[in-house]
């Protein structure tokens, strides 16, 4: 039965992320004006098996632009999907011994102040957009764990092309 669990667990995780990809490939073509995308008779881009594309990660990947939580966190696990047309992915959950509001405090600042504009944010929530049009989105929750007085998801978007 735990194995079941774990199944449906990596399953959701794989369709969140999925789902997070799609939204922001759907921002970026519609931020991006129409004469910087190129001809229209161009064929359209072979599309991307979402479920196939994404690779378990084992430790936290370094991305020069996200900073780092300040606090105690633990790496939980994440995916990461290798460069598709100009954009990666990677999702990544952590637990934290400070709480939720201290957690999403450190990144609405620290991303403030490193060259990124925050365009949602709520009391467990935040997505920003990097002036190299990277984007994040932090959700931060309570976590019932002992030690652990939250958990947090960041999932990031590097874009590795010019639009």
């Amino acid at each position: 039965m735990a194995k079941n669990l774990t199944s449906k667990i990596r399953t959701a995780q794989l369709l969140s992320l999925s789902l997070s990809v799609l939204i922001s490939q759907a921002a970026i073509s519609a931020s991006t004006d129409q004469s910087k995308r190129g001809s229209l008779n161009k064929p359209p881009a072979k599309p991307i098996d979402l479920m196939t594309a994404y690779q378990k990660i084992q430790s936290p990947p370094e991305f020069a632009d996200l900073p780092v939580f300040s606090g105690q966190s633990t790496f939980v696990g994440g995916y990461y999907m290798p460069e598709q047309n100009g954009i990666s992915m990677c999702q990544m959950k952590f637990f934290a011994k400070e709480e939720p509001k201290e957690v999403i405090s450190f990144y609405t600042d620290a991303l403030s102040n490193n060259g990124w504009k925050i365009l949602n944010a709520s009391s467990n929530h935040l997505t920003a957009r990097h002036t190299s049009s990277h984007m994040c989105s932090v959700n931060v929750s309570e976590a019932r764990l002992p030690k652990t007085k939250s958990q947090y998801t960041i999932v990031y978007r590097q874009v590795n092309r010019q639009h």
